[in-house]
């Protein structure tokens, strides 16, 4: 918690008790926004496995965008492809209505 939500001598029991009263302020919607400020402290190790973890994420969240966009792009030329060729349901191509020609 934040040291100025509580007083400078406030003993561990003065803490439990604040901590109580600005959750109950939180739960009836009287306090707009608090804040909590966290310090993590970690070893050079973990600070470079947790850098490697965020870039394969990166990198991963960006090849499934272009899988994504890919698969799209295919289903829309799939459907170009449909709208252009019209057939019937033998597979054949169909008739053209404007010219009478029958289809192959």
């Amino acid at each position: 918690m934040l040291p100025r939500l509580f007083p400078t001598n406030a003993t561990q029991s003065d803490r439990e008790e604040y901590t109580r009263a600005l959750y109950w302020l939180l739960a009836h919607d009287l306090v707009i926004q608090a804040h909590e400020y966290v310090r993590i402290i970690a070893t050079a190790k973990i600070k470079a496995r947790a850098l490697q973890d965020l870039q394969e994420e990166k990198e991963n969240k960006k090849k499934r965008r272009k899988e994504q966009r890919e698969m799209r792009e295919a289903q829309a030329q799939a459907q170009a492809q449909k709208v252009k060729t019209p057939t019937t349901s033998n597979g054949r191509k169909a008739s053209d209505p404007l010219t009478n020609e029958p289809g192959e």
